[in-house]
């Protein structure tokens, strides 16, 4: 079943085609570039979350010895 999101997305590339057709190469590129930094920064908070539950779980590692 297709979501809000989805169709939202349809409706905003078929106005995108239809209005701005020489604009859109460019548009395409930014949010591709957008998208990218997105999903490297949603990995250097995942290494960073790893990180600090390593740095808080070894003390408690510590401490049961």
């Amino acid at each position: 079943m297709i979501g809000f999101w989805e169709v939202a997305f349809l409706v905003i590339l078929i106005v995108l085609i239809l209005i701005v057709p020489s604009k859109l190469p460019q548009i395409m590129r930014d949010l591709g570039k957008a998208i990218r930094e997105f999903r490297e920064a949603m990995k250097e908070t995942g290494k960073t979350t790893e990180d600090v539950k390593k740095s808080l779980s070894e003390p408690l590692k510590e401490e049961e010895k």
